[in-house]
């Protein structure tokens, strides 16, 4: 069964492949507010406690790329209220700087990204930084 589900392609589970292009020379970090998958659990930039930002972005080397997959697109979107996911890049120098507190208190990101499916189907499901 488990070879079955693996040899499975994901766009017939109704999967879209998001890509973050880092054009910059400094290593960043993505981070995907996380309100869509455990309603009960949610990792949103916003509401989290200061420890767990550390276990939820990723980090995209100098003109580094990332691919990740968001399964049914649909159900995702729908999950948040104006029907737009957000998508933070931070600079990692910052990470490693302050505290969670005052990374959410002065927002201290690179950019923040609120995207519709729309929005993310015009890009070809491609972020790019800068």
């Amino acid at each position: 069964m488990l070879f079955i589900f693996n040899s499975c392609r994901l766009s017939e589970f109704n999967s879209k492949g998001l890509r973050i292009v880092n054009n910059s020379n400094d290593t960043i970090a993505f981070f995907e507010d996380g309100r869509t998958y455990n309603s009960d659990n949610p990792t949103m930039f916003d509401m989290l406690p200061e420890e767990r930002i550390y276990f939820h972005y990723v980090p995209i080397r100098p003109h580094g790329l990332y691919n990740d997959e968001i399964m049914f697109p649909d159900y995702y979107f729908h999950n948040y209220p104006d029907k737009k996911a957000k998508f933070y890049l931070f600079s990692m120098d910052t990470l490693n700087k302050y505290s969670y507190k005052e990374i959410k208190d002065g927002n201290r990101f690179l950019i923040r990204y609120d995207l519709s499916y729309e929005d993310l189907d015009s890009m070809n499901w491609t972020i790019t930084y800068p």
